[in-house]
């Protein structure tokens, strides 16, 4: 059976190029016994590399976070990045 996040990886990776995806696999393989914290760890220590908030495109290994922890800007916020969105309350009537 094929996981949920098996899919995604393999989505997600389509609109990489051969280097991209070479990448992506090795620091999935790198960190497949990461932690959590490792891994918004090293999100973090990009951000400061860079000096700014890095898109999913200045980070290598989106594709195995958006995996693991859903879209870019959610994993921004677990983190601790990014402020949470705040969800709308929509009235029904």
């Amino acid at each position: 059976m094929v996981s949920e996040e098996n899919i995604i990886l393999r989505e997600e990776k389509r609109g990489l190029n051969e280097e991209g995806r070479a990448l992506e696999d090795k620091f999935a393989e790198e960190h497949k016994k990461s932690t959590d914290e490792e891994l918004f760890e090293a999100v973090r220590k990009r951000a400061e590399e860079l000096g700014h908030i890095p898109t999913k495109e200045e980070f290598v290994g989106f594709v195995c976070l958006k995996a693991r922890f859903g879209p870019w800007p959610r994993v921004l916020e677990k983190a601790g990045l990014k402020e949470p969105k705040e969800k709308s309350r929509k009235t029904r009537g």
